[in-house]
């Protein structure tokens, strides 16, 4: 068929209608012309000869057969006009065959992920350098290639395409012809002169489907003696434009988030870290500084390390990582600028702050499902579960974390439960733990969900049959320990005692716990000595009320974590307990003078509960009030809000019934 488009002349228009007049065959034939430069050169060079013909068609100054045509078939004016339209669409139509083989009804379809690379044009006016162009096109398409994400149009069908003049020059119409004639959404276009003895190279990226040159890649220079050398520079930037488009398996173009594309490799190993993100910290951590190493002012990547590194805890390193992003805010796209917005108002404990950046983000990528799931967690820990359960509602592609390898949905149940139990919709909040259970079922932290639910119902059979099925099940990480509690039969038996006490079944509470101290109690080897198992024997020994015993536990973790402010909170509340008033004051005292950077308002909550089981609401408020205002996260890892928490905390039911601990504790939204 190629060798038919070059070489053989077309079949006659007149042999195909006998009665065609020799003008409009004359227009026929000069649009089916080879010689590109005999062709029409443009549509309105088309419409003067037809307006010419129908002028003279109109005067009777057309050819006898033609007239002849007119007169046995009465064509009036209008069809005459008609004819000459139809004759342009024919015209259309024959060189889109020409080009794609076929005749065409519909317009091109062009692939995104089909990227076609031109042979780059020669303005050097030596010809001796034309095989640069065409070392181009296989350079740049090789690299491609090895990206793995997109189609690349093979050389010999752009050279193909070169020998009908449809390439060779980078003039935007030979650009979207060229990507027309190869369904490809992107073309790599790029023309280089002489310096001097120094070869430049300067390169585009052409978006087909808009137009417009979607990328210029930085120019490149080398020896004339060595093109080579341009050339891979070139490629290797072309590469990395592509590949910020393209290869991240979530879809994320980082042309959003970067003023210019940061280097393939580098790419590679942050998407590497990204898919540990939320299974693997430390080996995620690994992943993000070897791109670093690559591509040091990357900021997606930096960004993506600061919160990792928060994730583990390392509250210090994070902010030098978000310090240094900040530098280079010239730089920074506004969806750059905004992720550091929320990282730092997060890591500074302004809760409010950080559910605004958030709100402004989900305006700049609305129906991003990753942006909802931030929100999510976001307004649950702003006391804000209205527009949690909002978030986590929305129709947007939730298989995108639904498929997440990294059980990234059992933190999405966790907080969707969660601001539901707030709310008081306890029977949506069962149904949604449920289907939670349904998704994980190996996963423990669901049947946590699902028992407090059945006790907020007040369904005790169902809750300890609930505990009967888990007591064999192993204990599993639903996520890692930065974000959501392991999974274990302890956990939901405590989970399901906190509950059981908020509403008012105090006796089923402490059995429930008791059932909990059996549990840890049994744990052997390196289980048994996990500070997660020791923790939970002493909340288990606290939720019932064997308080003497409980301190003798927390005794045992305060000696080996002396920094610890929950173990000293609870010993400071046993103390209150046991009637040790000067004990207990001098240790709530010792937390409220903490100053330590990144508290987040842990110690005052504590502090606040000791005062409150010591009666003295007034200071007790204030400081969870000010616990608030410094994040208000007492109960890490878990993300259930201050609401959430302070509503829960056996040590605080002093202040239920007192106005305004109940305003403060009150749903915001």
């Amino acid at each position: 068929m190629i060798d038919e488009i070059l070489h053989k002349a077309p079949t006659a228009p007149v042999r195909l209608n006998p009665d065609l007049p020799e003008a409009l065959e004359n227009v026929i034939n000069k649009a089916l012309e080879k010689d590109r430069e005999v062709r029409y050169q443009s549509a309105r060079e088309m419409l003067v000869d037809l307006k010419r013909l129908k002028r003279d068609t109109d005067s009777g100054k057309s050819v006898s057969r033609f007239s002849e045509v007119k007169k046995e078939l009465r064509i009036s004016k209008r069809l005459v006009a008609g004819l000459i339209a139809a004759v342009l669409v024919v015209a259309a139509g024959i060189g889109v065959w020409l080009w794609k083989g076929r005749t065409a009804t519909k317009g091109p379809v062009l692939n995104p992920k089909r990227v076609v690379v031109s042979i780059f044009e020669n303005r050097t006016g030596d010809s001796s350098l034309d095989s640069v162009g065409k070392n181009a096109v296989d350079a740049i398409g090789q690299g491609l290639s090895e990206l793995g994400v997109v189609e690349v149009v093979p050389s010999e069908t752009v050279f193909y395409q070169a020998a009908l003049g449809a390439a060779g020059r980078p003039a935007q119409d030979q650009l979207r012809t060229l990507a027309e004639a190869t369904g490809s959404g992107l073309v790599v276009s790029g023309s280089y002169l002489l310096e001097g003895q120094t070869l430049m190279l300067r390169a585009n990226i052409f978006d087909a489907a808009t137009n417009k040159v979607l990328w210029p890649v930085e120019p490149a220079s080398g020896p004339k003696e060595k093109p080579s050398q341009a050339l891979d520079f070139v490629r290797q930037r072309v590469m990395d434009y592509i590949a910020a488009r393209y290869l991240h398996p979530w879809g994320r173009d980082m042309m959003n988030y970067e003023f210019r594309p940061p280097r393939y490799q580098a790419q590679k190993e942050s998407i590497a870290g990204d898919l540990l993100f939320r299974s693997d910290l430390a080996a995620a951590i690994t992943h993000y500084n070897k791109a670093l190493e690559l591509d040091p002012d990357w900021s997606w990547n930096r960004l993506s390390l600061s919160m990792v590194l928060g994730n583990r805890g390392n509250f210090a390193e994070a902010e030098a990582q978000l310090n240094i992003v900040a530098r280079l805010q010239e730089r920074l796209t506004p969806l750059a600028r905004n992720w550091l917005d929320c990282q730092q108002t997060l890591l500074s404990g302004d809760i409010e702050g950080a559910l605004r950046a958030v709100l402004e983000k989900d305006k700049l990528t609305p129906g991003d499902p990753s942006v909802n799931f931030i929100l999510l967690m976001r307004a649950l820990e702003a006391n804000r579960p209205g527009l949690a359960v909002e978030a986590a509602r929305r129709p947007v592609k939730w298989d995108l974390v639904l498929n997440s390898p990294n059980r990234l949905l059992c933190l999405y149940f966790m907080c969707l439960t969660g601001a539901l139990h707030e709310l008081g919709e306890h029977q949506e909040e069962l149904k949604e733990a449920q289907r939670g259970r349904k998704v994980y079922p190996d996963l423990l932290n669901p049947r946590a969900y699902e028992g407090r639910a059945l006790a907020a119902l007040g369904r005790l059979e169902e809750v300890n049959k609930l505990v009967d099925e888990i007591l064999v099940m192993p204990p599993r990480w639903g996520y890692p320990s930065c974000c959501i509690a392991r999974g274990t039969p302890g956990y939901v038996m405590l989970a399901a005692a906190e509950e059981l006490r908020v509403h008012g079944h105090h006796d089923e509470s402490v059995r429930m716990a008791a059932r909990a101290e059996v549990w840890y109690r049994s744990r052997t080897g390196g289980e048994a000595r996990l500070e997660e198992t020791r923790s939970g024997l002493g909340d288990s020994l606290y939720l019932a009320e064997r308080f003497p015993e409980a301190k003798e536990v927390l005794a045992e973790l305060m000696a080996a974590h002396p920094d610890n402010v929950e173990y000293k909170g609870r010993l400071g509340a046993i103390a209150a307990r046991l009637g040790k008033h000067d004990d207990a004051l001098r240790i709530a005292e010792e937390l409220r003078l903490i100053d330590r950077p990144y508290m987040y308002g842990k110690h005052f909550f504590w502090s606040a509960c000791i005062l409150a089981l010591l009666g003295d609401k007034e200071r007790a408020l204030a400081l969870l009030n000010d616990a608030v205002s410094q994040g208000g996260r007492p109960m890490e890892p878990e993300h259930y809000g201050y609401g959430f928490v302070y509503g829960h905390c056996m040590d605080l039911e002093s202040l239920r019934g007192y106005p305004p601990f109940e305003n403060l504790i009150k749903p915001k939204g």
